[in-house]
């Protein structure tokens, strides 16, 4: 749904932001890697997802930036990519257009509570009153909700990314190394690398070996140049929960307080469904989706 929304999304937008759903080809270098590959893949085909199977030849054809050994791949022909800040620029900017407001650098240090609710926020800019609060700060949910009196069971976990020039063969859809957990996302005049998971809450510091093994993994299987400049490297924090799954929904004890997090590395792919079932939550529509697995009070 949200994959949908997002190109809905790019045909409106002005500018574009670099969308194509030319597919997801996750590429296994061992026998047992491709077979647990294809079970997943048949587990997510129940839900809707469709899938090919490709043998080690066809994947070299169709994807001649593969260089390294590898088996086969599993090919997601309705995935997508983009490019994530002209996406969230230009879901900025519809938002807008709908009546929202942006309070840039205000940040959250407080709030007034009163019958099980937040009354107000105290903020950098001044106090904010709000029916309703959301609270959707990603891997700092954890440390804003005790702000407002709340337990959110979320941890920052770290990534990296490099984005490095276009050198042909340029990749024609997002290519994910499975068995070294990186993921290749093709741009116009760039390629974007990126991999790891280190659970750190909210440190934000650059560990260089990490960086190094993101490096050495992609040219293990793809025609990269040598001497890669990783002075540039991107972090940025996933929320992570303990089994997951992202918590969408009520916060306990806090009537008036809804929470939207928890999406892991998923947080851009999913955020339009995210937002649409939190906004029938909230104004007492059907939902579209069962929100029962969302549950943020099931911790």
């Amino acid at each position: 749904r949200s994959v949908d929304a997002w190109e809905a999304l790019s045909l409106r937008a002005p500018a574009g932001f670099g969308f194509e759903r030319a597919g997801l080809a996750a590429v296994y270098e061992s026998a047992h890697g491709l077979a647990a590959g294809r079970a997943q893949a048949e587990l997510v085909a129940r839900f809707g997802v469709p899938s090919e199977s490709w043998t080690a030849e066809e994947l070299r054809a169709r994807e001649p930036a593969v260089v390294g050994p590898q088996v086969g791949a599993v090919f997601y022909p309705r995935d997508a990519h983009c490019e994530p800040y002209p996406a969230v620029r230009a879901l900025a900017d519809e938002a807008e257009r709908a009546g929202a407001r942006f309070a840039e650098g205000c940040e959250v240090v407080g709030a007034e509570l009163g019958d099980g609710a937040v009354r107000t926020l105290t903020t950098r800019g001044g106090p904010v009153e709000a029916r309703d609060v959301v609270l959707a700060a990603g891997a700092w949910c954890g440390s804003l909700g005790r702000r407002l009196g709340l337990r959110v069971p979320v941890l920052g976990g770290k990534g990296y990314s490099l984005v490095l020039p276009r050198r042909e063969p340029h990749p024609s859809r997002s290519i994910y190394l499975a068995e070294r957990k990186i993921a290749i996302n093709p741009h116009a005049d760039a390629l974007r690398v990126s991999g790891t998971l280190e659970l750190v809450g909210e440190d934000l510091s650059i560990d260089a070996r990490r960086v190094s093994a993101i490096v050495r993994g992609a040219r293990a299987l793809l025609a990269l140049p040598d001497g890669i400049d990783t002075s540039g490297v991107w972090r940025g924090l996933r929320p992570c929960a303990p089994d997951g799954m992202p918590l969408i929904g009520r916060a306990r004890r806090l009537g008036n307080v809804w929470i939207a997090s928890g999406h892991q590395m998923t947080g851009l792919k999913t955020a339009p469904a995210t937002g649409v079932l939190l906004a029938e939550l909230m104004s007492g529509e059907p939902p579209s989706l069962d929100p029962e697995p969302f549950r943020p009070d099931r911790f």
